[in-house]
């Protein structure tokens, strides 16, 4: 699981997007702590009250009378510095599911008022907003996360009545890919150590590594390219590397995830040169005794990939192939799971219908298996596109997947 997100550096991104931002906007805040969200939003407000405009909070549902008219009331018909929509304590489900019907059927009119509106929402209750308010949910801004992301509340939802593994189960991929990384330690101690070293022992690493390099070129030619990439992007921290390159005051921006969803696709038609590429440098670094790693090699094809896809559409960036995957520290992880937050609103999103983004690595079969497991406790299910039991067969290749995708993969 990632690091919790640092409330300072959330709360910072909000009063940055309140005070350079223009116009109506929905945003939405994702705390689950009711009096933690309180403080916050006493933070925010006292650093909004520079800018001459009063916060308002509006208690939600309205016992009567309908927004709109809630927030002239309360302003005075005055334009503030923002509106907060925070839920009365111990909301029923039949509550919540009232109140999103009213914002998503008066989005229009709250629109008008040119104000920025703050959604006060618990983790558990995005899918529910995504479900009953999809018109208001499609005009989102952002989504600022005070807690970490739920990658267990989404597996929950998705398949919810079938075990989900603790761990991400090993397969040839996942195996070895392992094996290498440890061949790569033990190589690296038997050459630079005397006392260690012996001949016959660093050929049998040597051998190991070709023949683990060989089982990865075999589950590519099975079809595999994208399953081989993405255990390779999870190993090198992929989404922490291109997060480096957003501007550190905000958050990863939608362009950056489709970005990401590019470059998976084209390393997936490198990945098998990517491994010829390492077994080449394999026996001069270590005529040269240098450090081997597998995912320095990789990290830095796709980095470089990168860069020559971003020069093709905008600015170029300068001296990306400089960066190395040591350089990347434990304290950029906060990066990270901001990336990772976008990329758990935008999968939760496409599965509810909110959107129509499909991850580039989910082919059609296994996105309809996963809408019908998403939607099937909904009002809105869809049909089973399979038979269960072959459905049950599949469900731990997809929960491997899912984790995949969403970097629930520790390495």
């Amino acid at each position: 699981m990632t690091a919790p997100s640092d409330p300072r550096l959330v709360l910072s991104e909000l009063a940055f997007e309140l005070k350079e931002g223009c116009g109506p906007r929905f945003l939405i805040a994702i705390c689950d702590d009711r009096e933690r969200a309180a403080i916050l939003r006493n933070k925010l407000d006292a650093e909004l009250m520079g800018l001459d405009k009063a916060p308002v909070v509006i208690g939600v549902p309205l016992s009567s009378g309908n927004l709109v008219d809630a927030i002239l009331y309360k302003t005075e018909s005055r334009n503030p510095s923002v509106i907060h929509l925070v839920q009365e304590k111990d909301l029923s489900d039949a509550g919540t599911e009232k109140f999103f019907g009213e914002l998503n059927f008066q989005r229009d009119s709250l629109s008008k008022l040119s104000a920025p509106f703050i959604l006060w929402l618990y983790g558990r209750q995005i899918a529910q907003l995504a479900a009953k308010a999809p018109d208001f949910w499609s005009r989102r801004t952002a989504i600022f996360y005070f807690d970490s992301p739920s990658f267990a509340g989404l597996l929950d939802q998705i398949f919810k009545g079938f075990k989900t593994p603790e761990r991400v189960q090993a397969d040839e991929i996942s195996g070895a890919l392992r094996d290498i990384l440890s061949s790569e330690r033990e190589l690296q101690k038997c050459l630079m150590n005397r006392r260690h070293f012996s001949l016959p022992k660093a050929d049998s690493f040597i051998k190991k590594l070709r023949t683990d390099i060989q089982k990865l070129a075999a589950e590519c030619s099975k079809g595999r390219k994208l399953d081989v990439v993405l255990w390779m992007w999870n190993a090198g921290h992929l989404d922490i590397a291109l997060g480096r390159f957003q501007s550190p005051t905000r958050t990863p921006s939608q362009t950056t995830l489709l970005e990401r969803n590019d470059l998976l696709l084209s390393l997936a038609e490198h990945i098998e040169k990517v491994l010829r590429q390492y077994l080449v440098q394999m026996e001069q670094k270590i005529r040269t005794k240098e450090s081997l790693s597998l995912v320095q090699v990789f990290t830095r094809y796709a980095l470089n990939l990168w860069a020559q896809m971003t020069r093709q559409s905008r600015k170029g960036i300068e001296n990306i192939h400089q960066l190395d995957i040591e350089d990347i520290r434990d304290n950029e992880f906060v990066r990270a799971d901001t990336f990772r937050a976008l990329l758990i609103d935008n999968f939760e999103s496409w599965l509810s219908g909110a959107n129509d983004n499909k991850p580039s690595t989910i082919t059609e079969e296994e996105a309809k298996i996963l809408k019908y497991l998403y939607l099937r406790q909904s009002d809105n299910p869809v049909s089973a596109p399979l038979p269960l039991a072959r459905i049950k067969e599949l469900i731990p290749a997809l929960q491997t997947k899912v984790r995949l995708l969403l970097g629930d993969v520790p390495f």
